[in-house]
């Protein structure tokens, strides 16, 4: 159950399950707006659904597929989504050049991390120790203009829009940005700075 989706009729659901039997039993359950996709999640192009407000997601762990599904869930999430991912309690630490970036990412995204307790999974048929991750993304800083004393406007750039698919992440999931440096004039006079971003 999703209350929050069931109230909000401009909403939609997609479910995506790589096994069959799962993927049906989803379907069986004929929620309104739901869309059920039998494939493999690492598969889906971002592009054509983005952007996404919210992603709940149980991957699989072994060989890495839990780092690897999150890193890829990441690209569908719009500026300020939510992304909630039970992954396995070694993902970020198991001393894999993948582990290492995943968890660099998830320290610029400040992504919070919780152990869940032993036996979460029990009754699932499994006692594998697993971890809660909760990421939001940032939203991207507006442009500002701003008039320094004695001389015109200033326009301070803002880091590249993340408000269409192709333009989203260039150079990886990004980091939180950083203060703009000042820049002088050209001529004698004032220096012409830009506003902090």
């Amino acid at each position: 159950r999703v209350p929050l989706f069931e109230s909000d009729m401009g909403s939609s659901l997609l479910a995506i399950e790589v096994n069959a039997t799962l993927s049906l039993a989803i379907s069986h359950r004929r929620m309104p707006r739901l869309t059920v996709t039998h494939g493999d999640f690492l598969t889906v192009d971002p592009a054509h659904h983005w952007p996404v407000d919210a992603i709940v997601m149980n991957p699989p762990f072994a060989k890495g597929q839990d780092i690897a599904h999150v890193l890829h869930a990441l690209q569908f999430l719009k500026p300020g989504g939510t992304l909630v991912a039970i992954t396995s309690s070694m993902a970020g630490a198991r001393g894999t050049k993948a582990d290492q970036g995943f968890q660099e990412t998830m320290d610029r995204l400040r992504a919070g991390r919780e152990l869940l307790p032993s036996g979460t999974f029990h009754d699932s048929g499994t006692d594998v120790h697993a971890a809660l991750w909760v990421v939001q993304m940032p939203m991207p800083v507006p442009p500002t203009t701003r008039a320094c004393q004695g001389t015109g406007p200033v326009s301070a750039t803002a880091p590249p829009s993340h408000d269409a698919p192709g333009a989203r992440f260039p150079g990886g999931i990004p980091s939180p940005p950083a203060p703009a440096t000042a820049a002088g004039a050209s001529r004698p006079g004032p220096l012409r700075r830009q506003s902090p971003v």
